[in-house]
């Protein structure tokens, strides 16, 4: 390749490679989105926008991603990278750390490739994070700081098992207990400030933010620590539960406790149970009932039901029998009311949580019981509409009862009710009809008329302007031979080989000689300036003698728009050869013969 280009591999010796041949895309993938074999491939719902039909393909073969609909696309790094928003020395760490392989030590300051956002800020949180956890697990351990936690974790009736699953530790009763261990391990407060877990005071002293509590550390889908949250040890002290701030690496709205614990069942199950706390989630695992996850505090949001949806097939959300627990019932079926996802929802006894039931004489069988009896989450909501119409005492046919029957229509159409299956929607039809006593004809104009209102305010809104990408048409648009051509030789870059070097080859076939590729690659016309500017740089490699794959390429690409028209073009090829190395010589062949063609017929034309 050009060697005035600096790549990202080369930027860091041999790491990269190393770390790339040892992660299988496949599984790093699928820790976080639903996979589904489809041939040679697999398909998911793509984790980079909102998307509904599964759009992202995995080609094992070539250990790239790519989504046919926003086109985001490339190898590991780049799903880590996109994924968990790092920079490209994080993503490299990451991955490191997740196959177990030693990083030649660094030296110097932390670098940014082009593309990538400087990664000082959210490194030195993630280690942070990490130095804070190795704390608050050797407090728990300690003789007499971790005494009251221990006690605590006993009374709950935790196993052992369960507090080395889930990290659990705990903070000194002190207010300098993390600032003098800091002080006496060399760490840098500032970095610990940020993530929340120091504050200061007005002479610029430090002082710690969790103090004499139990410590739930919050993991993220690789199992790293992002957040902590902190319970009372003393029932006199304020609040009950302190969880972390937000910050570059952790976000309430779209952060489940318990997901790293629960992977491996949801991935079997394909069904998740939310609830609502720390607690409930440990004692569930505890029972064996390990598809068990939680919200932080915070009410169900459209980030948690996106990441739950590409997980599983089915979600149960567990919530209090207190009005309050009504009410976040409602919220959570508003969330997920258009997912394309099935959604039930279970309701305790009131006064009791999960922990309470699963502790009592045939607590497992009893909670089995609850999930299995859920009601559909459009089932729940018509039934809680038709208490409050009751308790109102509306009748039917009355002005008052008509008038809910519409804001709730309306409201149906804000949560993205044309987005629904017909079946879906005529039954919610039928059933706002039957408590208004009106004709379905009544509802479906008045959804029709909301509907009308909806498109008019988005057509009023401005819009922002779109950025030119030509990557959406290599996905699924015509090519021309010579983007056919580039595409073979990056998936396979063994064909541009003489024939006879190729076993089994047949010396009768024409085939193309490396300068024939050359020539074509670097001479023929392209449907993109961004694969006319790959091609050449790849008939450069082959002329040097190079084997430059999709996965070297994308090691070594700088820019993010090229990226994602290589893995397209690749995927494309994939997609149209099914993996099969007979059809993709054919078509090489082929491709290569029309741009020898073309080429010709261009200089007789000159």
């Amino acid at each position: 390749m050009d060697g005035t280009r600096t790549s990202q591999a080369r930027s860091f010796n041999d790491d990269p490679q190393r770390v790339l041949n040892a992660t299988d895309i496949v599984r790093l993938i699928g820790d976080v989105v639903q996979l589904k074999p489809k041939g040679r491939e697999h398909v998911c719902l793509c984790p980079f926008h909102d998307d509904h039909n599964p759009s992202m393909y995995v080609v094992p073969s070539k250990q790239i991603f790519y989504c046919f609909v926003c086109g985001a696309g490339g190898n590991a790094f780049e799903f880590v990278k996109r994924y968990y928003n790092l920079g490209f020395r994080e993503a490299l760490e990451m991955l490191a750390e997740r196959e177990g392989i030693t990083l030649t030590p660094w030296k110097g300051k932390a670098q940014s490739t082009t593309g990538d956002a400087p990664a000082v800020d959210r490194a030195a949180l993630a280690q942070a994070n990490q130095q804070a956890l190795k704390f608050f697990r050797s407090i728990l351990n300690h003789k007499m700081h971790g005494e009251r936690a221990r006690h605590a974790i006993e009374q709950r009736g935790i196993a052992p098992e369960m507090v080395e699953a889930f990290l659990l530790g705990a903070a000194p009763d002190k207010y300098d207990g993390m600032v003098q261990w800091m002080r006496k391990s060399g760490l840098n407060p500032k970095d610990f400030e940020i993530g929340g877990l120091l504050k200061t005071r007005d002479d610029g002293s430090h002082y710690d933010a969790l103090r004499h509590r139990l410590i739930f550390p919050i993991l993220d889908q690789m199992g790293r620590p992002i957040a902590f949250g902190g319970r009372i040890l003393n029932p006199d002290d304020n609040p009950k539960y302190l969880n972390s701030p937000e910050t570059a690496l952790f976000s309430k709205g779209q952060t489940l406790y318990g997901l790293w614990q629960a992977r491996a069942a949801l991935r079997e199950s394909r069904h998740a149970i939310v609830t609502e706390g720390y607690t409930d989630v440990i004692a569930c695992h505890q029972a064996g009932i390990c598809n068990v996850i939680a919200t932080l505090g915070t009410a169900l949001t459209q980030r948690h039901a996106q990441v739950l949806r590409r997980l599983v097939d089915r979600v149960t959300l567990l919530f209090d029998g207190d009005e309050a627990g009504q009410r976040a019932a409602d919220r959570a079926a508003d969330v997920f009311f258009a997912e394309p996802i099935d959604v039930r929802i279970a309701v305790l006894e009131p006064g009791v949580d999960p922990d309470d039931l699963l502790k009592a004489d045939g607590g497992a069988e009893r909670f089995t019981a609850l999930i299995d009896s859920s009601e559909d989450a459009l089932a729940f909501r018509i039934t809680r509409l038709t208490a409050r119409l009751s308790d109102a005492g509306h009748d039917v046919g009355s002005q008052a009862r008509t008038r809910i029957i519409e804001v709730e229509a309306q409201r149906l159409v804000e949560l993205g009710l044309g987005n629904l299956s017909p079946m879906r929607r005529q039954t919610i039809v039928r059933q706002l009809a039957r408590l208004a006593g009106v004709d379905e004809r009544a509802v479906q104009a008045e959804i029709a008329h909301a509907e009308r209102r909806q498109r008019n305010a988005r057509a009023r809104a401005p819009e922002e302007p779109a950025m030119p990408d030509s990557t959406p048409a290599i996905a699924d648009g015509p090519l021309r031979p010579a983007d056919w051509l580039l595409g073979c030789v990056v998936v396979e870059p063994k064909l541009t080989k003489p024939a006879t070097d190729r076993p089994g080859a047949d010396e009768a076939q024409w085939s193309p000689s490396s300068s024939d590729v050359g020539d074509a690659l670097r001479g023929s016309a392209y449907g993109s300036d961004l694969l006319g500017a790959i091609g050449a740089r790849v008939a450069l490699a082959i002329e040097q003698g190079e084997s430059e794959n999709v996965s070297d390429l994308l090691m070594t690409c700088e820019d993010d728009a090229e990226r994602r028209a290589l893995t397209a073009l690749a995927t494309r090829v994939e997609l149209e050869t099914a993996g099969e190395p007979d059809r993709l010589h054919d078509m090489f062949v082929e491709v290569a013969r029309q741009c020898v063609r073309e080429r010709e017929t261009n200089d007789g034309n000159a």
